[in-house]
Protein backbone atom coordinates (compact mmCIF):
# COMPACT_ATOMS: atom_id res chain seq x y z
CA UNK A 1 0.00 0.00 0.00
CA UNK A 2 2.90 2.18 0.64
CA UNK A 3 4.58 1.35 -2.37
CA UNK A 4 1.13 2.43 -4.14
CA UNK A 5 1.06 5.97 -2.17
CA UNK A 6 4.99 6.67 -3.71
CA UNK A 7 3.86 6.04 -7.09
CA UNK A 8 0.73 7.84 -7.14
CA UNK A 9 2.16 10.27 -5.74
CA UNK A 10 5.41 11.08 -8.19
CA UNK A 11 3.02 10.41 -10.94
CA UNK A 12 1.03 13.21 -9.11
CA UNK A 13 3.99 15.51 -9.11
CA UNK A 14 5.73 14.62 -13.03
CA UNK A 15 1.52 15.41 -13.66
CA UNK A 16 1.70 18.70 -12.37
CA UNK A 17 5.41 19.40 -13.44
CA UNK A 18 4.14 18.78 -17.16
CA UNK A 19 0.71 21.08 -16.85
CA UNK A 20 3.30 24.11 -14.70
CA UNK A 21 6.15 23.30 -17.81
CA UNK A 22 3.80 22.55 -20.80
CA UNK A 23 3.35 24.77 -23.85
CA UNK A 24 0.39 26.93 -23.83
CA UNK A 25 -1.08 29.51 -26.63
CA UNK A 26 -0.78 32.51 -24.98
CA UNK A 27 -1.96 35.36 -27.95
CA UNK A 28 -5.39 36.53 -27.68
CA UNK A 29 -5.63 37.27 -31.73
CA UNK A 30 -4.15 36.09 -34.78
CA UNK A 31 -3.96 38.73 -38.09
CA UNK A 32 -2.49 37.83 -41.38
CA UNK A 33 -0.55 41.02 -42.39
CA UNK A 34 -0.74 42.84 -45.74
CA UNK A 35 1.57 39.80 -47.11
CA UNK A 36 -0.30 37.38 -45.91
CA UNK A 37 2.05 36.34 -42.66
CA UNK A 38 0.17 35.45 -39.47
CA UNK A 39 1.46 37.96 -36.51
CA UNK A 40 0.13 36.88 -33.09
CA UNK A 41 -0.72 39.74 -30.87
CA UNK A 42 -1.70 40.32 -27.39
CA UNK A 43 -4.19 43.25 -25.53
CA UNK A 44 -2.20 45.85 -23.86
CA UNK A 45 -3.17 49.48 -22.14
CA UNK A 46 -6.46 47.94 -21.28
CA UNK A 47 -7.07 46.99 -24.71
CA UNK A 48 -6.94 49.47 -26.31
CA UNK A 49 -3.29 48.50 -27.80
CA UNK A 50 -1.58 45.65 -29.24
CA UNK A 51 1.54 44.00 -28.42
CA UNK A 52 3.84 41.24 -31.23
CA UNK A 53 3.92 38.10 -29.07
CA UNK A 54 5.24 34.44 -30.26
CA UNK A 55 2.54 31.62 -30.97
CA UNK A 56 2.71 29.69 -27.82
CA UNK A 57 4.65 30.47 -24.74
CA UNK A 58 6.96 28.11 -22.63
CA UNK A 59 9.80 29.60 -20.69
CA UNK A 60 12.20 26.79 -21.36
CA UNK A 61 10.95 26.86 -25.16
CA UNK A 62 8.80 29.36 -26.01
CA UNK A 63 8.33 29.53 -29.91
CA UNK A 64 6.95 31.75 -32.29
CA UNK A 65 7.06 30.20 -35.68
CA UNK A 66 8.61 33.34 -37.71
CA UNK A 67 10.32 33.08 -41.01
CA UNK A 68 11.64 34.67 -43.61
CA UNK A 69 10.87 38.40 -43.99
CA UNK A 70 8.56 39.90 -41.44
CA UNK A 71 6.41 43.00 -41.75
CA UNK A 72 4.47 44.44 -38.58
CA UNK A 73 1.62 46.94 -39.26
CA UNK A 74 1.13 50.31 -37.90
CA UNK A 75 -2.44 49.23 -36.98
CA UNK A 76 -4.38 46.13 -37.11
CA UNK A 77 -8.15 45.53 -37.59
CA UNK A 78 -9.88 42.61 -35.44
CA UNK A 79 -13.41 42.39 -35.47
CA UNK A 80 -14.26 45.65 -36.44
CA UNK A 81 -11.96 47.11 -34.24
CA UNK A 82 -8.86 48.87 -34.88
CA UNK A 83 -5.68 49.26 -32.89
CA UNK A 84 -2.17 50.33 -32.86
CA UNK A 85 1.13 48.27 -32.45
CA UNK A 86 3.17 49.49 -29.87
CA UNK A 87 4.94 46.93 -28.49
CA UNK A 88 7.64 43.55 -29.41
CA UNK A 89 6.49 41.61 -26.73
CA UNK A 90 8.39 39.44 -23.91
CA UNK A 91 10.00 36.62 -26.13
CA UNK A 92 8.26 37.55 -29.75
CA UNK A 93 10.91 36.63 -31.81
CA UNK A 94 12.80 34.27 -29.34
CA UNK A 95 15.29 31.59 -31.63
CA UNK A 96 13.79 32.65 -34.85
CA UNK A 97 15.31 32.30 -38.17
CA UNK A 98 14.42 35.29 -40.35
CA UNK A 99 15.72 37.51 -43.30
CA UNK A 100 14.19 40.35 -42.11
CA UNK A 101 11.92 42.26 -39.82
CA UNK A 102 10.08 45.61 -40.79
CA UNK A 103 9.20 47.30 -37.72
CA UNK A 104 6.55 50.64 -37.85
CA UNK A 105 7.16 54.28 -36.05
CA UNK A 106 4.23 53.16 -33.50
CA UNK A 107 6.24 51.18 -31.94
CA UNK A 108 7.50 52.28 -28.21
CA UNK A 109 9.11 49.27 -26.29
CA UNK A 110 10.68 46.34 -27.09
CA UNK A 111 10.15 44.16 -24.13
CA UNK A 112 12.21 41.35 -22.40
CA UNK A 113 14.46 38.93 -23.98
CA UNK A 114 11.58 40.07 -27.63
CA UNK A 115 14.74 38.99 -30.16
CA UNK A 116 16.58 36.42 -27.82
CA UNK A 117 18.25 34.04 -29.70
CA UNK A 118 17.00 35.60 -32.64
CA UNK A 119 18.97 34.25 -35.98
CA UNK A 120 18.98 37.91 -38.31
CA UNK A 121 21.31 39.55 -40.61
CA UNK A 122 20.32 42.82 -39.15
CA UNK A 123 17.53 44.90 -37.47
CA UNK A 124 16.23 48.54 -38.28
CA UNK A 125 14.80 50.14 -34.81
CA UNK A 126 11.97 52.59 -36.08
CA UNK A 127 12.16 56.23 -35.08
CA UNK A 128 9.19 56.67 -32.15
CA UNK A 129 10.82 53.36 -30.28
CA UNK A 130 11.48 54.65 -26.85
CA UNK A 131 12.46 51.93 -24.45
CA UNK A 132 14.67 48.60 -24.88
CA UNK A 133 13.88 46.17 -21.80
CA UNK A 134 16.20 43.84 -20.34
CA UNK A 135 17.82 41.37 -22.46
CA UNK A 136 15.82 42.46 -25.32
CA UNK A 137 18.32 41.13 -27.95
CA UNK A 138 20.25 38.61 -25.68
CA UNK A 139 22.40 36.59 -27.88
CA UNK A 140 21.13 37.69 -30.71
CA UNK A 141 23.42 37.18 -33.79
CA UNK A 142 22.45 40.59 -35.60
CA UNK A 143 25.27 41.84 -37.61
CA UNK A 144 24.31 45.66 -37.54
CA UNK A 145 21.61 47.84 -35.88
CA UNK A 146 20.43 51.38 -35.27
CA UNK A 147 19.67 53.51 -32.36
CA UNK A 148 16.78 55.91 -33.35
CA UNK A 149 16.96 59.36 -31.66
CA UNK A 150 13.67 58.82 -29.66
CA UNK A 151 15.40 56.23 -27.57
CA UNK A 152 14.79 57.46 -24.15
CA UNK A 153 15.67 54.17 -22.22
CA UNK A 154 18.08 51.33 -22.59
CA UNK A 155 18.05 48.39 -19.59
CA UNK A 156 20.44 45.91 -18.49
CA UNK A 157 22.11 43.24 -20.78
CA UNK A 158 19.84 44.59 -23.64
CA UNK A 159 22.62 43.50 -25.67
CA UNK A 160 24.71 40.94 -23.55
CA UNK A 161 25.95 38.05 -25.86
CA UNK A 162 25.57 39.82 -29.06
CA UNK A 163 29.32 38.96 -30.47
CA UNK A 164 28.58 38.82 -34.08
CA UNK A 165 27.18 42.81 -33.65
CA UNK A 166 29.53 44.74 -35.88
CA UNK A 167 27.84 47.68 -36.88
CA UNK A 168 25.84 50.39 -34.43
CA UNK A 169 24.53 53.36 -36.71
CA UNK A 170 23.78 56.71 -34.26
CA UNK A 171 22.66 59.29 -36.74
CA UNK A 172 21.89 61.53 -34.19
CA UNK A 173 25.00 61.82 -31.50
CA UNK A 174 23.99 64.01 -29.21
CA UNK A 175 20.81 62.14 -28.22
CA UNK A 176 23.11 59.48 -27.89
CA UNK A 177 24.16 60.70 -25.07
CA UNK A 178 20.67 61.91 -23.65
CA UNK A 179 19.80 58.12 -23.17
CA UNK A 180 19.02 56.79 -19.69
CA UNK A 181 21.61 53.24 -19.60
CA UNK A 182 20.02 51.17 -16.60
CA UNK A 183 22.84 49.28 -15.41
CA UNK A 184 20.96 46.86 -12.74
CA UNK A 185 18.51 44.19 -12.74
CA UNK A 186 15.32 45.18 -10.39
CA UNK A 187 16.09 44.22 -6.35
CA UNK A 188 19.87 43.52 -7.50
CA UNK A 189 23.13 44.81 -6.83
CA UNK A 190 25.34 43.50 -9.97
CA UNK A 191 25.93 46.18 -12.69
CA UNK A 192 25.69 44.59 -16.05
CA UNK A 193 26.77 48.19 -17.72
CA UNK A 194 29.18 46.29 -20.63
CA UNK A 195 26.43 44.39 -21.99
CA UNK A 196 23.90 47.28 -21.66
CA UNK A 197 25.83 49.52 -24.30
CA UNK A 198 25.24 48.19 -27.94
CA UNK A 199 28.95 49.55 -29.05
CA UNK A 200 30.75 47.59 -26.34
CA UNK A 201 30.84 45.14 -29.28
CA UNK A 202 30.20 46.84 -32.72
CA UNK A 203 31.25 49.24 -34.40
CA UNK A 204 29.82 53.55 -34.30
CA UNK A 205 28.59 54.32 -37.62
CA UNK A 206 26.73 57.81 -38.71
CA UNK A 207 25.09 55.94 -41.71
CA UNK A 208 24.91 52.76 -42.78
CA UNK A 209 28.46 52.89 -45.22
CA UNK A 210 30.37 55.37 -42.76
CA UNK A 211 32.15 54.19 -39.87
CA UNK A 212 33.11 57.08 -37.28
CA UNK A 213 36.62 56.90 -35.75
CA UNK A 214 37.36 60.30 -34.87
CA UNK A 215 34.38 61.10 -32.48
CA UNK A 216 33.69 64.84 -31.84
CA UNK A 217 30.74 64.84 -29.64
CA UNK A 218 28.15 67.77 -30.51
CA UNK A 219 27.88 70.87 -27.85
CA UNK A 220 25.23 70.83 -25.96
CA UNK A 221 26.15 67.15 -24.56
CA UNK A 222 27.48 67.99 -20.82
CA UNK A 223 27.59 64.23 -19.37
CA UNK A 224 29.44 61.20 -20.66
CA UNK A 225 27.60 58.10 -18.92
CA UNK A 226 28.60 55.53 -16.56
CA UNK A 227 30.37 53.16 -18.67
CA UNK A 228 29.32 53.95 -22.05
CA UNK A 229 33.24 54.18 -23.44
CA UNK A 230 34.56 51.55 -21.04
CA UNK A 231 37.08 48.90 -22.46
CA UNK A 232 36.45 50.51 -26.32
CA UNK A 233 39.11 49.92 -28.65
CA UNK A 234 37.16 50.74 -31.97
CA UNK A 235 37.27 54.63 -31.81
CA UNK A 236 40.48 56.22 -32.36
CA UNK A 237 40.04 59.73 -30.51
CA UNK A 238 36.84 61.29 -29.07
CA UNK A 239 37.12 65.02 -28.78
CA UNK A 240 35.09 67.35 -26.27
CA UNK A 241 33.17 69.69 -26.43
CA UNK A 242 33.02 73.18 -24.36
CA UNK A 243 29.64 72.23 -22.86
CA UNK A 244 30.81 69.07 -21.48
CA UNK A 245 31.05 69.13 -17.54
CA UNK A 246 30.87 65.50 -15.83
CA UNK A 247 32.53 61.97 -17.47
CA UNK A 248 31.11 59.86 -15.30
CA UNK A 249 32.42 56.53 -13.25
CA UNK A 250 34.08 54.15 -15.89
CA UNK A 251 33.04 55.74 -18.71
CA UNK A 252 36.46 55.19 -20.50
CA UNK A 253 37.77 52.36 -18.25
CA UNK A 254 40.40 50.83 -20.19
CA UNK A 255 39.74 52.32 -23.39
CA UNK A 256 42.48 52.49 -25.78
CA UNK A 257 40.66 56.22 -27.11
CA UNK A 258 42.99 59.27 -27.30
CA UNK A 259 41.37 62.23 -25.51
CA UNK A 260 40.88 66.28 -26.68
CA UNK A 261 39.81 67.59 -22.85
CA UNK A 262 37.84 70.61 -22.93
CA UNK A 263 37.76 73.60 -20.76
CA UNK A 264 34.91 73.04 -18.89
CA UNK A 265 35.36 69.99 -17.22
CA UNK A 266 34.06 69.99 -13.98
CA UNK A 267 34.27 66.44 -12.34
CA UNK A 268 35.90 63.09 -13.59
CA UNK A 269 34.19 60.62 -11.92
CA UNK A 270 35.43 57.56 -10.00
CA UNK A 271 38.00 55.24 -12.24
CA UNK A 272 37.00 57.42 -15.26
CA UNK A 273 40.52 57.02 -17.45
CA UNK A 274 41.40 53.62 -15.28
CA UNK A 275 44.05 52.53 -17.17
CA UNK A 276 43.49 54.93 -20.57
CA UNK A 277 46.14 54.98 -23.10
CA UNK A 278 44.80 57.55 -24.79
CA UNK A 279 45.97 60.82 -22.48
CA UNK A 280 48.27 63.23 -23.46
CA UNK A 281 51.51 62.43 -21.47
CA UNK A 282 51.45 66.51 -19.99
CA UNK A 283 48.26 66.35 -18.43
CA UNK A 284 46.53 69.71 -17.73
CA UNK A 285 43.21 69.58 -15.89
CA UNK A 286 41.45 72.22 -16.84
CA UNK A 287 40.72 75.46 -14.74
CA UNK A 288 37.40 74.48 -14.10
CA UNK A 289 37.85 71.53 -12.71
CA UNK A 290 36.21 70.66 -9.07
CA UNK A 291 37.12 67.22 -8.11
CA UNK A 292 38.60 64.22 -9.08
CA UNK A 293 36.89 60.74 -8.58
CA UNK A 294 38.57 57.58 -6.83
CA UNK A 295 41.36 55.50 -8.86
CA UNK A 296 40.14 57.99 -11.84
CA UNK A 297 43.46 57.32 -13.56
CA UNK A 298 44.78 54.67 -12.13
CA UNK A 299 48.13 53.26 -14.17
CA UNK A 300 47.64 56.14 -16.45
CA UNK A 301 51.31 57.23 -18.12
CA UNK A 302 52.03 60.96 -17.34
CA UNK A 303 55.61 62.78 -17.34
CA UNK A 304 53.64 65.51 -15.49
CA UNK A 305 50.20 66.91 -14.18
CA UNK A 306 48.97 70.17 -13.81
CA UNK A 307 46.11 70.12 -10.42
CA UNK A 308 44.07 73.41 -11.34
CA UNK A 309 44.24 75.84 -8.04
CA UNK A 310 40.09 75.15 -8.12
CA UNK A 311 39.99 71.70 -7.16
CA UNK A 312 37.98 71.31 -3.97
CA UNK A 313 38.36 66.97 -3.27
CA UNK A 314 40.79 64.06 -5.00
CA UNK A 315 39.82 60.81 -4.52
CA UNK A 316 42.29 57.99 -2.91
CA UNK A 317 44.45 56.71 -5.71
CA UNK A 318 43.30 59.22 -7.84
CA UNK A 319 46.78 58.74 -9.57
CA UNK A 320 47.73 55.28 -8.73
CA UNK A 321 50.32 53.60 -10.01
CA UNK A 322 51.58 56.54 -12.27
CA UNK A 323 54.89 57.36 -11.45
CA UNK A 324 54.58 60.78 -12.40
CA UNK A 325 57.90 62.98 -12.53
CA UNK A 326 56.27 66.32 -11.72
CA UNK A 327 53.85 67.33 -10.36
CA UNK A 328 52.45 70.95 -10.31
CA UNK A 329 49.42 71.86 -8.00
CA UNK A 330 48.38 75.58 -8.29
CA UNK A 331 45.91 75.30 -5.07
CA UNK A 332 46.38 77.78 -2.50
CA UNK A 333 45.32 76.82 0.17
CA UNK A 334 46.28 72.60 0.54
CA UNK A 335 43.29 70.41 1.40
CA UNK A 336 44.03 66.96 2.94
CA UNK A 337 44.40 64.18 0.81
CA UNK A 338 44.48 60.33 1.30
CA UNK A 339 48.24 58.99 1.25
CA UNK A 340 47.16 56.78 -1.36
CA UNK A 341 46.70 59.48 -4.17
CA UNK A 342 49.83 58.94 -5.75
CA UNK A 343 52.23 56.03 -6.01
CA UNK A 344 55.07 55.60 -3.70
CA UNK A 345 57.71 56.48 -6.85
CA UNK A 346 55.82 59.47 -7.26
CA UNK A 347 56.25 60.68 -3.80
CA UNK A 348 59.60 59.61 -3.69
CA UNK A 349 61.23 60.79 -7.03
CA UNK A 350 58.77 63.32 -8.31
CA UNK A 351 59.03 67.28 -8.05
CA UNK A 352 55.87 68.68 -6.12
CA UNK A 353 55.51 72.43 -7.74
CA UNK A 354 52.99 74.43 -5.73
CA UNK A 355 52.59 78.19 -5.58
CA UNK A 356 55.15 81.03 -4.19
CA UNK A 357 54.84 81.09 -0.35
CA UNK A 358 52.41 78.05 0.69
CA UNK A 359 55.20 75.01 0.56
CA UNK A 360 54.91 75.63 4.49
CA UNK A 361 51.33 74.73 3.93
CA UNK A 362 52.10 71.63 1.78
CA UNK A 363 54.63 70.32 4.22
CA UNK A 364 51.94 70.54 7.16
CA UNK A 365 49.13 69.13 4.88
CA UNK A 366 47.94 65.07 5.03
CA UNK A 367 49.01 63.53 1.80
CA UNK A 368 51.02 66.13 0.25
CA UNK A 369 53.49 66.11 2.66
CA UNK A 370 54.50 62.75 1.46
CA UNK A 371 56.23 64.75 -1.24
CA UNK A 372 60.35 64.68 -1.22
CA UNK A 373 60.82 66.85 -3.17
CA UNK A 374 58.22 70.28 -2.77
CA UNK A 375 59.44 73.29 -4.77
CA UNK A 376 58.18 76.91 -4.74
CA UNK A 377 56.78 78.20 -8.23
CA UNK A 378 56.22 76.31 -11.82
CA UNK A 379 58.86 74.83 -13.72
CA UNK A 380 60.25 77.03 -16.43
CA UNK A 381 61.32 74.59 -18.79
CA UNK A 382 64.36 76.12 -18.65
CA UNK A 383 67.52 73.54 -18.37
CA UNK A 384 70.39 76.21 -18.06
CA UNK A 385 70.90 79.40 -17.86
CA UNK A 386 73.80 81.39 -19.39
CA UNK A 387 74.64 84.72 -18.90
CA UNK A 388 76.61 87.59 -20.37
CA UNK A 389 79.74 88.19 -17.76
CA UNK A 390 79.60 91.77 -17.75
CA UNK A 391 75.84 92.16 -16.89
CA UNK A 392 76.63 90.93 -13.29
CA UNK A 393 72.89 89.78 -12.72
CA UNK A 394 72.36 89.30 -9.16
CA UNK A 395 71.31 85.45 -8.45
CA UNK A 396 70.49 84.19 -5.06
CA UNK A 397 69.62 81.06 -3.72
CA UNK A 398 66.08 80.87 -0.67
CA UNK A 399 68.26 81.50 1.51
CA UNK A 400 69.60 84.94 0.24
CA UNK A 401 72.93 83.46 -0.45
CA UNK A 402 74.54 85.10 -3.78
CA UNK A 403 75.36 82.78 -6.29
CA UNK A 404 77.93 83.06 -9.29
CA UNK A 405 75.68 81.05 -11.70
CA UNK A 406 72.52 79.76 -11.25
CA UNK A 407 71.50 76.21 -9.37
CA UNK A 408 69.38 73.65 -10.15
CA UNK A 409 66.21 74.07 -8.30
CA UNK A 410 64.46 77.42 -7.63
CA UNK A 411 67.08 80.47 -8.07
CA UNK A 412 65.84 84.34 -7.54
CA UNK A 413 66.90 86.56 -10.49
CA UNK A 414 66.73 89.99 -11.02
CA UNK A 415 64.00 89.13 -7.61
CA UNK A 416 61.54 86.67 -9.38
CA UNK A 417 62.21 83.04 -8.43
CA UNK A 418 62.96 81.07 -11.12
CA UNK A 419 62.71 77.30 -11.73
CA UNK A 420 66.18 75.33 -13.25
CA UNK A 421 65.94 71.56 -14.00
Amino acid sequence: MKMNVKIIMTLLLCLITICMYSAEETYDIAVKNSDGVTIYYNYTNNGEELSVTCFYYNFYNPSSSYKGTIRIPETVTFMNRTRKVTKIGDLAFYNCKIDSVSLPKTIKSIERRAFMKCKIESIRLPEGLEEIDYEAFLDCQMKSINIPSTLKKIYAEAFNGCSYLNKVIVSDIATWFNISFIYFWPYETTSYAYTTYPIAYGKLYSDENTQIKDLVIPEGVTTIPKYMFKGHKRLHSIKFPSSLKYVNESAFENSEIIFYLNDGLVTIGDRAFYKCSGLPSSLKLPASMKSIGKNAFVGCSFDSVYIPKNITSIGSKAFGDCDIPEVVSLIENPFEITTDVFSTNTYYNATLYVPIGTMDKYKATKGWKNFYYIVEGTPSGIKNVTLDKETNIPIYDLTGRRLKKPNKGVNIISGKKIVIK
